[in-house]
């Protein structure tokens, strides 16, 4: 897996251009959607604790959102959490099973500046951070430990 470093405008278009994150969830039967939402929880839970609320702690909360995009979306609660292996899996799982789906991965701070996403499909992997050029992004990622699983994949 290799993940590309956009300019966050860039990113942008991008996220919006991909089918797997664009109209609403009529696209795909709910049914579809849930147990795609639902097998997304278990690999979450081999890479650690799904929490239901967002709020109560964990390493992962997994974001309702099949009414306006029909997509997935994960958010990563602790740093420990982020890891190749998950983001690896992430990628896997969308190849293997659910490849018109896209997986949504971000990690947010109470400073929106430093608020990342990474866009997973089953043929391309991206990221940015809000308002950020790549060359911000990737001096980020080198200088912060929290990032070096993200690092490590980066397209050169």
């Amino acid at each position: 897996m290799k993940i590309e470093c956009l300019d966050y405008p860039e990113f942008s278009l991008a996220r919006n251009g991909e089918s797997a994150f664009r109209g609403n969830g009529a696209r795909y039967p709910y049914e579809s959607w849930s147990k795609a939402h639902n097998d997304l929880v278990k690999l979450l839970c081999k890479h650690g604790q799904v929490d239901d609320t967002g709020h109560e702690g964990g390493d992962f909360y997994v974001l309702e959102d099949w009414f306006e995009t029909g997509s997935l979306a994960i958010a990563i609660l602790e740093w420990s959490a982020l890891t190749v292996g998950f983001l690896e899996d992430c990628e896997s799982f969308l190849k293997k099973r659910y490849h018109q789906f896209g997986i949504s991965v971000v990690k947010g701070t109470p400073e929106i500046r430093d608020m990342f996403e990474i866009i997973i499909t089953q043929s391309r992997s991206y990221l940015a951070f809000y308002e950020r050029t790549s060359s911000q992004t990737r001096v980020i990622l080198e200088s912060n430990p929290n990032y070096q699983a993200v690092y490590t994949l980066l397209r050169d």
